[in-house]
């Protein structure tokens, strides 16, 4: 789970600032509100990746190497996109931000805070994202709702310390665009590769008991 938190942890400070960001202005830069909001996001994610990896695990052989081969043009897909070659991946996903943003103003309504924020939370998780749709579709590439939950957990938990100090210092730190380029494309080359060995076109290959595709 070490290079999903990676991920997560490059992509705070890049993607995840200059999409977010505008979130922080309601949170106010209270570190409580911050938790909870971060609680209730990472259940989503968690929820999304159990429930990715939960339908995955109803495909066939064959049909999961086609997913994981899919997902791994995705993630290269998103690292091109971490280096300004294509357009990001949630353009694709822009006529739903509408229906988010009004989901959202309603959830500021409730009147007990805890509540409201970690709902709030739980809604921020399903903000339309490129890093998070190439997420779902690794878990889906693999059988077990658990690893499903894992993956999304770690990434959103990787996350989380580098978006609190760029939600306090207000400000986007772009070198870290080529490290979270860098681990989407070795991602997407292990799901490559795992796709491929699915189809029995390679060997698998592990390194000790960590299965590398």
């Amino acid at each position: 789970m070490l290079n999903y938190f990676v991920i997560g942890l490059a992509a705070s400070v890049g993607h995840c600032f200059g999409m977010c960001g505008p979130l922080a202005v309601l949170i106010n830069r209270s570190y409580y509100r911050f938790f909870l909001t971060n609680v209730g996001r990472l259940f989503t994610y968690s929820l999304l990746g159990a429930l990715s990896a939960g339908l995955g695990s109803k495909l066939n052989s064959s049909t999961q190497a086609i997913v994981s081969i899919a997902a791994g043009c995705i993630a290269i897909y998103t690292a091109l996109s971490f280096l300004g070659k294509v357009p990001p991946l949630e353009n694709l996903f822009s006529r739903l931000l509408p229906f988010w943003n009004r989901s959202m103003r309603s959830v500021l309504k409730i009147k007990y805070q805890e509540l409201r924020w970690i709902l709030w939370g739980i809604a921020w998780g399903t903000l339309p994202c490129g890093l998070v749709i190439t997420m779902l579709t690794t878990a889906a590439s693999y059988n077990s709702a658990f690893k499903g939950a894992s993956i999304l957990f770690s990434f959103g938990l990787g996350t989380v310390p580098i978006l609190a100090i760029t939600f306090h210092l207000g400000r986007k730190i772009k070198p870290f665009n080529k490290i979270t380029a860098l681990a989407m494309t070795i991602l997407g080359l292990q799901l490559l590769l795992r796709g491929l060995a699915i189809w029995d076109l390679i060997d698998h290959m592990k390194l000790g008991p960590i299965m590398l595709w």
